[in-house]
């Protein structure tokens, strides 16, 4: 890795978490990660977007403070490559959408919580990842 981008990209990572939150920090990396997928032009085999999603994580593991959303979805990427031998990048742009479906209705089942919660006037104490 090139060691004048971990601190560009780290000090990015932490403007974005600081501005929209750890969850929309996610769905962003998640949506580049797709974006990229789609209009990637080198090797589509299963090794090399193995080691691609791995060089990706690495640099995730080395930014301070570490994004655990990102590295756990990054985890994800490489247990799946690691499972399927088939698989491609079309596959895995497809596993990219799964874990995209699955965080947001695990967003949209929290809001329900809170609702209820909030319905009967209780006081409710918020915890973010990103504070």
């Amino acid at each position: 890795m090139e060691s004048g981008l971990l601190p560009t990209i780290n000090s990015q990572l932490i403007q974005l978490e600081s501005e929209s939150g750890a969850r929309a920090l996610r769905r962003d990396v998640l949506s580049a990660i797709s974006t990229t997928l789609k209009r990637y032009t080198g090797s589509r085999e299963r090794e090399n977007l193995l080691l691609e999603i791995l060089n990706l994580y690495n640099l995730f593991m080395a930014c301070r403070p570490r994004m655990s959303l990102l590295i756990h979805d990054l985890q994800r990427l490489v247990v799946f490559l690691h499972e399927h031998a088939d698989a491609d990048a079309e596959a895995l742009k497809q596993y990219v959408e799964v874990i995209r479906r699955e965080k947001r209705a695990q967003m949209e089942r929290c809001q329900t919580q809170l609702i209820d919660l909030l319905a009967g006037q209780r006081r409710v104490l918020l915890h973010s990842h990103s504070s």
